[in-house]
């Protein structure tokens, strides 16, 4: 039963003073658990965009913001997930969400044969 997995995570308009990888673990750190941040987004290369992977348990709601306090008063910091992943919460398993377990199954009926 997998319950977590890697998923890239974006936090777009990220305030310039939390982009170094320390200060990426802690915001990171409110979804799951950061694996890895990438080269651009680490070494500031390109403020505009962030990307890092971040393990998350797909039975859990992902949160859409995150609450950050700064030292000017807290941000509400938006999240942005480049997949999310269906998960049911009545079998426990990734591919489609609790009801519809079913729903695209081809039913095929089969004459029983007589003896």
């Amino acid at each position: 039963m997998i319950r977590q997995i890697p998923i890239c995570v974006k936090f777009p308009k990220l305030p310039v003073g939390y982009w170094s990888v320390e200060a990426f673990s802690k915001v990171a750190s409110a979804v799951g658990n950061r694996l890895h941040t990438d080269n651009f987004t680490a070494n500031a290369e390109k403020i505009s965009y962030d990307r890092i992977l971040i393990e998350v348990d797909v039975s859990q709601p992902f949160p859409d913001c995150i609450a950050i306090e700064t030292p000017s008063g807290p941000w509400t910091q938006p999240v942005e997930y480049e997949w999310r992943p269906k998960f049911c919460d009545e079998c426990i398993r990734l591919g489609h969400t609790t009801g519809s377990a079913g729903i695209n199954m081809k039913l095929i009926w089969r004459r029983k044969e007589h003896q």
